[in-house]
């Protein structure tokens, strides 16, 4: 049986195998023959849009705070753990067990939310991808930059072949001479 090529091929970038933390949104990129294809999910209803490779104008990559939000938001929750577990720490004069033990778990959690910090901050930065067409600029996903940038190179040669392919006819009619009595 000969092998037939997939039609399409899943692109770097979108949430394929993850679920987005604050609604059950769900992204995926895939390339087509001639066109990219957006897959946007929410609880089992999906909705399809198509950018064809001749349409786009650009590829917008907008960096974004959220790596900064997210280490902000946990290294907060991390120093409150810190905190109260220096308040219990210090301020556990006949040294009880049960303090003890309670002031080295939120020592953890400041630790754990460090590590999460750390992570975070060692995934990259955060950015979107947006789509400029003739009919407007549409987001496509939500990633770190080096994930955005791996799908522009992805991309980037699609997107040429086909406009140069487009402009190929056009400047060829461009550049006939013109001869009365001969159409083309």
């Amino acid at each position: 049986m000969p092998h037939t090529p997939k039609p399409y091929r899943k692109l770097p970038g979108g949430s394929a195998g993850r679920v987005s933390i604050i609604a059950l949104w769900r992204v995926r990129i895939w390339q087509g023959l001639d066109h990219l294809l957006l897959v946007q999910s929410f609880f089992g209803i999906e909705q399809y849009r198509r950018f064809y490779f001749r349409d786009i104008e650009a590829v917008i990559i907008r960096r974004t705070a959220t790596r900064l939000i997210w280490n902000v938001v946990i290294g907060v929750i991390g120093l409150m753990f810190l905190a109260i577990a220096a308040v219990i720490w210090f301020t556990n004069s006949n040294h009880e067990r049960d303090l003890q033990i309670t002031a080295g778990i939120l020592a953890g959690c400041a630790v754990v939310s460090g590590v999460l910090c750390l992570i975070n901050t060692l995934r990259g930065p955060t950015c979107k991808v947006f789509v400029q067409t003739a009919a407007g600029k549409d987001p496509l996903t939500s990633v770190r930059l080096g994930t955005a940038r791996k799908l522009l190179r992805r991309l980037t040669p699609e997107i040429e072949a086909a406009q140069d392919a487009q402009a190929a006819p056009a400047a060829a009619a461009v550049t006939q001479p013109f001869m009365p009595g001969v159409s083309v």
